[in-house]
C-alpha cells in the first residue's frame, strides 16, 4: 500500500506542505504513561490551492486544533483516519481559505 507521492509509508505531502519548525510542551505523566502538552507547527505552503495539511499520528489523542497567525488565533477543523496496521493514522487538518505561505 503507497500512501504518499513521495514517501510510500506517510501520508504527509512535502510537495505540498513542509513543515518547517516544531515547538514542544509537554507534561510527563509517569503513573498513566502518558505525554500531555501542546505542539506548535510553523509549515510553508509550496503549491496552490492546498485545503489542508495531513500528518501521521499514531495512539494519539487530539482535543483541539488550531490555525496561529501572527497574532490571531482561530480554531481548525480536524480529522484523525482510521489506522493502517504499522503505519498509523492520517491526521488532516483544514486550512483557513485564504492561507498564505505559513
Amino acid at each position: 500500500m503507497r500512501l504518499g507521492k513521495i514517501d510510500p509509508n506517510s501520508y504527509s505531502e512535502p510537495e505540498k506542505v513542509v513543515l518547517k519548525h516544531v515547538e514542544i510542551q509537554w507534561v510527563v505523566d509517569f503513573e498513566k504513561r502518558c505525554l500531555i502538552g501542546d505542539v506548535l507547527y510553523e509549515f510553508k505552503v509550496h503549491a496552490p490551492n492546498v485545503t489542508s495539511i495531513l500528518l501521521d499520528v499514531k495512539d494519539i489523542t487530539i482535543v483541539s486544533v488550531h490555525h496561529c497567525q501572527f497574532e490571531s488565533k482561530t480554531d481548525a477543523e480536524f480529522c484523525v483516519g482510521d489506522c493502517v496496521e504499522g503505519i498509523g493514522s492520517k491526521l488532516e487538518i483544514k486550512l483557513p481559505q485564504k492561507s498564505k505561505g505559513v
